[in-house]
């Protein structure tokens, strides 16, 4: 799963780290020879021998070639963008939605709801010195607002009041967009207002992030440390991001990559164990794995369908085979039980999940006219009941999962085709509206509204992720409500609402948790999050968590002195 994905914490963590490693400070009397990568001084020092340059990252998933693209808008965007470009803010989903100032302070909204007022950094720079401003920001929400592809979030105004800082104005009260507003990527009006934003490819980026574009090829990019970035010292002097094509996993047995975010099948067994002083794997929960059903085709346009297709699947069985248990089933409501068990509603805190109820799979699969005919279900047509169901080819995790959850429906007597696509393939039959079913995630921000908007809201019908295309007007309006109030208890009352479409309705079955896969070698960097200090998602793929990891790190003690 890689997406499509969120400083006083982070301030936080990388003292902490900092401290932990025990590298020299640039003022030590123990100094040797600094990292350097052309001419780069991450500002730390090492005593046993010269400090690490770089750090390889596999984000290339199974692409064969870099197209160069470092347009953050995009969906094509090359792989390392999002090192270059910053959020507002985030949030620690991994610890209860902890809010994290970024290019921004935490912003202040009018009591009606209808106003945000947003401060940015004093500090903050684009990497060609100029200051970011108010008017960037501005420049790029209206920018972002001429086309509904790439509009965030609906608003009525956006001004700057002085250099930075800039007010958003809303129609209606708007509280639970915060998170949606703290994520979107600010580009430099000077370079970005004569460029067409869905179509510049960016090629020569200016960035406010800690790194650069350092060097491009086909077959890799090379991301360099800013010496002047505002934030702080980068402590990493380069990231690789190479082409792996289907190697990301050999390279990262043999140690070439040390970062990755890819989920490996039985990861413990092969990766972790073989050198559990340096492989580490962390598949922390962030969101939810869905069954979509696609409600625009029959018979899965009939909710007993939907729903008893979801009762024949053993979420515990499909978790231990792939993950380890590494991911779990979760509720029904879509809300993980474990990190988002506040949010789920009082009536539906006790539903029963993980396992399979053939019994109950088939009286409401029965309510739509289907019943078995020896080992077939067959419909009133007198046909079986048969399901196609594509998966991304490049991840045989997925295609694992997915002929697990083939042959528990087999026991019901459905038939089901697991057939495995190239990605783009994939998403153009989600957007398309073209299957049966297909299984993807959806991740939780500050609050549910941005999940339940994710999954539900007609505007993001074949997108993310919102990958069965339900549209329902109801589920809209509530979704609306809920974007519109500032109180927890009238939150918590319209997320019942939405929770009771997902549960009687089933637009998606929420299978398990969805672990953000990250594999990582600590034989030259050492800071990496973890479950004792869960600081930020781990991957490489998780925009604005990728920032906070690199800019945590230092060169491992153990091998290199401090």
């Amino acid at each position: 799963m890689r997406k499509h994905s969120p400083a006083a914490l982070g301030a936080l963590a990388v003292a902490v780290l900092m401290t932990v490693v025990g590298c020299s400070s640039p003022n030590s009397p123990n100094t040797k020879k600094s990292a350097q990568s052309d001419g780069y001084d991450p500002g730390y020092t090492c005593s046993k021998t010269s400090c690490p340059t770089t750090l390889t990252a596999g984000l290339a998933g199974g692409q064969s070639t870099f197209v160069r693209n470092f347009n953050p808008f995009s969906p094509t965007a090359t792989s390392g963008t999002f090192f270059m470009y910053e959020p507002l803010w985030m949030f620690n989903i991994l610890k209860q939605g902890e809010f994290i100032p970024w290019l921004a302070d935490k912003p202040a909204w009018s009591e009606d709801g209808k106003k945000i007022t947003i401060k940015l950094n004093q500090d903050a720079t684009w990497s060609d010195g100029s200051s970011v401003t108010a008017e960037d920001l501005v420049f790029t929400l209206e920018a972002l607002k001429k086309d509904p592809e790439l509009q965030k979030f609906e608003y009525v105004a956006a001004k700057a009041v002085d250099a930075k800082t800039a007010e958003i104005t809303f129609a209606g009260p708007a509280y639970t967009l915060e998170s949606t507003i703290g994520g979107v990527s600010i580009v430099p009006k000077k370079i970005w207002e004569s460029q067409d934003l869905k179509k510049w490819t960016n090629p020569e980026p200016v960035v406010s992030g800690p790194y650069k574009l350092g060097q491009f090829s086909s077959q890799q990019v090379v991301l360099q440390a800013r010496a002047d970035y505002w934030k702080q010292k980068v402590p990493v002097p380069q990231i690789k991001i190479p082409i792996l094509g289907q190697a990301e996993e050999q390279k990262l047995m043999s140690g070439e990559l040390e970062w990755s975010g890819g989920a490996i099948a039985n990861v413990k067994k092969v990766y972790v164990d073989k050198d559990p002083e340096h492989n580490h794997a962390w598949y922390p929960s962030y969101g939810s794995l869905n069954v979509y059903f696609n409600p625009a085709r029959k018979p899965f346009d009939n909710p007993s369908v939907r729903k008893g297709l979801s009762l024949a699947i053993d979420g515990d069985q499909v978790m231990k085979i792939v993950t380890q248990d590494l991911s779990y089933s979760i509720s029904p409501t879509g809300m993980d039980q474990k990190t988002q068990g506040k949010w789920i509603a009082p009536q539906y805190k006790d539903l029963p999940f993980g396992k399979a109820n053939v019994d109950g799979a088939l009286a409401e699969l029965a309510k739509a006219g289907f019943s078995k005919r020896g080992e077939e279900l067959v419909g009133p047509d007198g046909k079986q009941l048969t399901v196609d169901l594509p998966e991304n080819a490049e991840y045989k995790d997925a295609i694992q999962r997915d002929q697990i959850i083939a042959e528990q429906w087999k026991k019901i007597g459905v038939k089901t085709n697991v057939r495995p696509v190239p990605g783009t393939q994939l998403d153009a039959l989600k957007k398309s509206a073209d299957l049966d079913v297909n299984v993807g995630g959806a991740v939780y921000g500050a609050n549910p509204w941005s999940y339940y908007n994710d999954i539900l809201s007609s505007k993001n019908a074949g997108a993310w992720a919102n990958y069965g295309s339900w549209k329902d007007p109801e589920t809209d309006a509530l979704l609306k409500k809920l974007s519109e109030t500032g109180d927890q208890a009238e939150q918590l009352a319209v997320v019942g609402e939405l929770q009771k479409i997902m549960v009687e309705k089933v637009p998606s079955f929420p299978l398990a948790s969805i672990g953000a896969s990250a594999e990582y070698n600590s034989k030259q960097w050492v800071g990496w999050p973890n479950e004792e200090n869960p600081y930020a998602m781990p991957p490489p793929w998780a925009a604005g968590d990728n920032l906070r990891v690199v800019l945590s790190l230092k060169p491992n003690p153990d091998t290199y002195g401090s």
